[in-house]
């Protein structure tokens, strides 16, 4: 009945310690925990301990004053366990836990106590002491999958990388691929989704090959189209990422979608509309861009005449004596270009003040007063009019569906 030696074992204790020395000379844990009745403490020194042939080099008890109290086991259980893991340093891929002996109650309590802290779980009985092993997390796991899948897709990323890594740690060998990728995909769309471009494009190529990896093993019905989708979103940030240009159109369109996100997933209106203001900032400076004129240190010498000594004046900075220009002084210079996009800026300005003025007068901008839901939707309306832009040529982050 060998076994491969085990980090920890919690194992419970009844009238009958054979079972109980069985299973653990077979493990031969590291650190070792009984959970015994009170009336029971006298079997472990006595009828246990002499019998171990290979001590571990840790162990403790933790008793319950009534073994047929599911409440009062469960009580004594949460209590000893919760300084116990901590002290050992165990994992719960680390941590196996025999529930055979005890009353039922004992065992019950034992199971409902470790399912958050343990993978492996191990029945000794029959005529022929066989022993019965299974890692129960390899059938709950459907369960889990599903809240860390729900969390990905309400915007909580860097949260469901979490989830993910945690099932990864209780699943059994060959299911620990496939949630090892789901926690890099995960962690890839938090970066990217905090706006660390290379960052998320590192972790996203990653995740990507250690999914196609992961899905030559099975897996999932779902991976096929979250497949897909990661790869659009990688060629989309590869765009970002190369070159040194910092000026680029794709980050107009990638804060679009951000603020549709916090809006749609989290509604966080105060969130969404800050990005929506950037993005029409970010929308002016990448035409000027192309037209020779930095916003952050515009050159006098390329100004229109009608625009030269109020920009000079109201613009340069007092730290470095350049001129920089925000999002309605980056307008004004494109409608004096006549450019197409200042003329639009133009044209919708009336219908751009109240949101814009509701932007300013926010707790995250100027003000003190929080943004509604229709001003948020005001100036997503603008965003998308003034640009020409389609709401589908927006990146889309992918929806798990496992």
């Amino acid at each position: 009945m060998a076994q491969q030696p085990v980090k920890a074992l919690i194992i419970s204790v009844g009238d009958s310690p054979e079972a109980v020395v069985l299973t653990i000379n077979s493990l031969q844990p590291e650190c070792l925990c009984f959970f015994v009745s009170e009336n029971n403490k006298g079997i472990i020194d006595g009828r246990i301990i002499p019998k171990i042939t290979i001590p571990p080099k840790r162990w403790d008890q933790i008793a319950t004053p009534d073994p047929e109290d599911l409440k009062k086991c469960c009580a004594s259980l949460v209590s000893g366990l919760q300084g116990l893991l901590g002290r050992w340093g165990v994992e719960p891929s680390q941590l196996t836990v025999d529930y055979t002996g005890g009353t039922k109650t004992m065992s019950s309590a034992l199971l409902l106590c470790t399912i958050d802290a343990s993978s492996s779980y191990y029945y000794t009985g029959g005529r022929e002491q066989e022993v019965y092993q299974g890692n129960l997390w390899d059938e709950l796991v459907l369960t889990e999958r599903r809240a860390a899948a729900t969390t990905f897709n309400r915007g909580r990323y860097q949260q469901a990388a979490f989830l993910f890594q945690r099932i990864e740690g209780r699943v059994s060998g060959g299911s620990k691929p496939l949630y090892k990728a789901l926690a890099e995909l995960s962690g890839g769309y938090a970066l990217w989704d905090a706006f660390d471009y290379k960052g998320g494009w590192n972790k996203l190529q990653l995740a990507r090959k250690a999914l196609e990896m992961a899905a030559l093993f099975g897996g999932p019905s779902g991976i096929s189209g979250l497949m897909s989708g990661l790869k659009e979103n990688i060629l989309f940030l590869e765009k970002i990422v190369m070159g040194r240009q910092e000026v680029k159109a794709e980050i107009f369109l990638d804060l679009l979608a951000n603020a549709r996100r916090r809006a749609e997933l989290e509604q966080r209106y105060e969130d969404a509309t800050e990005r929506l203001y950037r993005a029409i900032e970010v929308l002016a400076q990448v035409r000027l861009f192309e037209k020779g004129f930095n916003t952050n240190d515009i050159d006098t010498v390329r100004l229109p005449s009608t625009l030269k000594e109020e920009f000079v004046q109201r613009y340069t900075s007092r730290i470095d004596g350049k001129i920089k220009i925000g999002l309605e002084a980056a307008y004004r210079l494109l409608s004096e270009l006549g450019d197409r996009l200042g003329e639009a800026f133009t044209q919708q300005w009336n219908n751009l003040k109240v949101p814009l003025e509701a932007r300013n007068n926010s707790i995250l901008a100027h003000g003190f007063a929080p943004i509604k839901p229709e001003r948020y939707q005001q100036l997503w309306d603008m965003a998308l009019k003034i640009s020409d832009t389609r709401p589908e040529r927006l990146p889309q982050f992918p929806r798990m569906e496992l």
